[in-house]
């Protein structure tokens, strides 16, 4: 009997699927590491990615800024991340973030109505 889903041997081994509360568990435990051990931000990035978790977008601009100045040197031209870039990027993500949870609390609102109503009209209220 052959499986119609086939899954190679690294999917299975290296491809963990987590969900939203274990990838924001995962990143919190990263991001705590990084404090307490005084990782630099490309570590935090390898960190992340041993655990198969995508590392947040202010961490990977930090890591491609750190990566392009060795010992105040840049490698990679004049093409470098500002502060302030960073800053941006971080409001955005963090407006992302708030709309996000919005749109979820309003959806669980709707859901748990259109349950209750759903139930209502089983009862024969």
């Amino acid at each position: 009997m052959v499986n119609s889903k086939r899954m190679s041997f690294r999917q299975v081994v290296y491809m963990p699927s987590y969900s939203p509360r274990q990838i924001e568990r995962l990143t919190a435990e990263i991001l705590d590491l990084r404090v307490h051990e005084h990782l630099t931000a490309t570590e935090t990035c390898n960190e992340f990615l041993l655990m198969n978790v995508v590392p947040p977008a202010e961490l990977v601009l930090e890591h491609e800024k750190e990566c392009r100045f060795v010992n105040g040197v840049i490698l990679f031209g004049d093409s470098t991340i500002t502060d302030e870039q960073i800053k941006d990027i971080k409001s955005k993500q963090d407006k992302k973030r708030k709309s996000a949870r919005t749109v979820l609390a309003n959806r669980r609102t709707d859901n748990r109505r259109m349950y209750s109503e759903n139930n209502n009209t089983k009862a024969g209220i």
